[in-house]
């Protein structure tokens, strides 16, 4: 059974993996657009290294928590369960709107889509969907003294 310290835990470490892997898919894609920059290649291979370190740090505190949070995302904690669910809110919110944009954009301006390549587009994409599903959890968990 796990606890609701157990549950916190786990939620605030997986939106600090999500960060370093949205951060991660983000400079990936720019990186292919960027490749004079050698600073960039090093900033990538950092956030590689720090990813795998948060999603151990994610596995270490998966196993605290019962099969069911892991599974459906239901916390046993309501509050928790209100941050999870305000995540899922901004991340497809806020992918939603990007995407609209991004076509409206390549329709009005058609030589745009020749220059986005599919692999960088959801690198990015991705990229933009962790990053908006874990600063709103850690926004709302900040209070924590931690």
């Amino acid at each position: 059974m796990s606890t609701p310290i157990n549950e916190q835990t786990y939620l605030k470490r997986n939106a600090l993996a999500c960060v370093v892997l949205g951060a991660l898919y983000i400079a990936d894609a720019i990186y292919n657009h960027l490749t004079s920059s050698v600073g960039l290649k090093y900033l990538t291979f950092g956030l590689f290294v720090a990813s795998i370190i948060f999603i151990a740090l994610v596995l270490q505190s998966l196993s605290k928590v019962s099969k069911r949070v892991f599974l459906f995302s239901n916390f046993e904690d309501e509050y928790l369960n209100h941050i999870h669910n305000t995540g899922y809110k901004y991340a497809f919110s806020l992918i939603a709107t990007f995407l609209v944009l991004v076509s409206i954009t390549t329709n009005i301006f058609p030589h745009l889509s020749e220059w986005l390549l599919v692999r960088e587009f959801s690198k990015f994409s991705a990229g933009l969907m962790f990053i908006s599903y874990s600063l709103p959890i850690l926004y709302l968990l900040r209070a924590d003294d931690e």
